[in-house]
């Protein structure tokens, strides 16, 4: 069971990796806040599963590990706060217009 785990983990990263590739060339997500933050989220749990898969190749003691770990886990928080700032402002301005239309 463990080694499904660890391949299923390295799919994980893989796919990931696939879909932040296909969203750059495909979309033009830099032009919306939304697409911006969906890229900005995706690459985030591209970090987090490559920091699993790194940690499954090489153990846990290798070189960096601390400070991707704590960057990686930052840039989510971040992302997550700047998600909640957008919904906030999309829900502001959905209101305002549902009274300006009454």
């Amino acid at each position: 069971m463990r080694q499904l785990g660890d391949v299923l983990a390295h799919v994980t990263t893989l796919s990931v990796l696939g879909f932040v590739l296909l969203y750059a060339s495909l979309a033009p997500w830099w032009r919306t806040p939304i697409g911006r933050n969906i890229m900005a989220l995706a690459v985030a749990h591209l970090l987090v599963f490559a920091l699993i898969s790194a940690n499954l190749i090489w153990g846990l003691d290798w070189a960096g590990r601390q400070g991707v770990r704590v960057a990686t886990f930052a840039t989510i928080g971040l992302i997550f706060i700047w998600r909640a700032a957008i919904l906030v402002r999309e829900q502001a301005r959905a209101r305002k217009e549902r009274d300006r239309v009454r």
